[in-house]
């Protein structure tokens, strides 16, 4: 029985000095004394005994947060800021009725958001983004703790999602090369559906990054997201586009279908897939498979563009592909041999074709040719393609037998 009353007063006797000590601390923070108060805490919690205290942690927080205010004192530990937020982290732990910090509003851990913040913008401004970068991201952290536990200060708090905050980090970690960090807080806003006008650039570099790190399934989702939000915006469809392996043809034409089917008065879309398409048809060699399904996706790709937009670029195009279309009609007019009645009236039918194609031929690069000459000056690929349109008559006009024609064109191209 001895014992056990011996214990219980030294145990009196010790939170007698503990209760001193702290008063003493708070003398000293109240003086501005608090590179000795931080060596007083020190102390204090370097004896194991006083680190279930939750009255020390509070004043540790205390301590170490006067001292990061100060130029003068924030060297003395690694992190003091961050180093008093644990501590009041601690202290809210082992005191769960959070005693002293209610009585103060938890203006304490507001105050340490407002230092990293501050230092934040500062280091900013003085372009150490990596320095910004850190201070954001411990900014971050005591927002997110604070809302967590649903803290207020004289009826403020903090939202969900500290908008503001989460794009200057982001854009701290990407001036700091550090792009993987800035997409951590990139995907935050994207998560809520930011969809401002400046916000667009947020959703390129998300797309920019995932292909980079070929995430696949974040590039689809953020693209949906992205092409929802900005439908006007064409980056979307080129950077899906430029996903697909343009050997698979297959694959190519499908994803062209798929986006013009919702981007029906796109152009330059139309334009593309034409072009993509005249070149399937006409250029590879052999000659593709489908040649006769693909040459129908040509002509109503290239009248789509036309309607939308009637450029010299689209009846060029156009005009080259019936161009190229005569030859295999004079393939066909070819091999038809003899002089029987039949084989006359065969070579009359296909030659009539080979006439309606050339009057085609012709009619879209008149076309064309009107559109470039209503330039005020033309660039050297302008010039080319209107001397391509002047070379693609000349052959329709010796065709059709039409030799003066087909020497004023002729004349023209050469003036070029």
């Amino acid at each position: 029985m001895k014992k056990n009353l011996c214990f219980i007063a030294l145990a009196f006797l010790s939170n007698i000095v503990i209760g001193q000590t702290l008063d003493d601390l708070r003398k000293l923070v109240i003086l501005g004394k608090n590179a000795d108060a931080k060596k007083a805490i020190d102390v204090l919690l370097a004896d194991p005994k006083n680190a279930t205290k939750a009255d020390v942690w509070y004043y540790k927080g205390v301590i170490y947060n006067e001292v990061a205010k100060s130029d003068a004192t924030a060297g003395l530990c690694s992190n003091c800021r961050l180093e008093a937020f644990e501590a009041f982290k601690k202290y809210q732990v082992l005191d769960v009725k959070n005693t002293l910090m209610n009585e103060e509003q938890n203006v304490r851990l507001f105050d340490i958001y407002n230092g990293f913040f501050d230092n934040g913008a500062k280091k900013y401004n003085a372009k150490d983004y990596e320095g910004a970068y850190e201070y954001f991201k411990n900014t971050a952290l005591v927002s997110d703790y604070i809302t967590s536990k649903g803290f207020s200060y004289n009826g403020f708090k903090f939202p969900a999602l500290d908008t503001s905050l989460t794009q200057n980090t982001a854009l701290a970690a990407r001036l700091a090369n550090k792009d993987d960090l800035a997409a951590v807080y990139y995907e935050k806003l994207v998560a809520i559906n930011m969809q401002g006008e400046n916000d667009l650039e947020m959703y390129q570099f998300l797309i920019e990054h995932y292909i980079k790190t070929k995430n696949k399934p974040a590039f689809d989702a953020v693209i949906a997201k992205a092409k929802n939000f900005y439908p006007k915006n064409e980056y979307w469809t080129e950077v899906e586009l430029e996903q697909v392996d343009k050997k698979d043809k297959i694959a190519l034409f499908a994803k062209y279908e798929e986006i013009l089917a919702v981007n029906k008065s796109n152009y330059l879309l139309s334009y593309n897939y034409s072009v993509e398409l005249f070149n399937y048809v006409y250029i590879s060699d052999p000659k593709p498979s489908d040649f006769t399904s693909a040459r129908g996706k040509l002509v109503n790709a290239i009248k789509s563009a036309i309607e939308l937009k009637n450029t010299p670029d689209a009846n060029l195009l156009m005009a080259k592909s019936i161009y190229n279309d005569t030859y295999d009609a004079q393939e066909e007019y070819n091999k038809v041999k003899g002089a029987k009645p039949a084989d006359i009236k065969l070579r009359a039918d296909k030659k009539a074709i080979m006439i309606k194609m050339a009057d085609e031929c012709i009619l879209y690069s008149d076309v064309a040719i009107a559109e470039f000459l209503k330039m005020p000056k033309l660039k050297p690929s302008e010039k080319g393609n209107l001397k391509s349109c002047y070379n693609l008559q000349e052959s329709m006009y010796s065709l059709k037998g039409n030799v003066a024609k087909s020497n004023e064109v002729k004349n023209k191209s050469e003036a070029l």
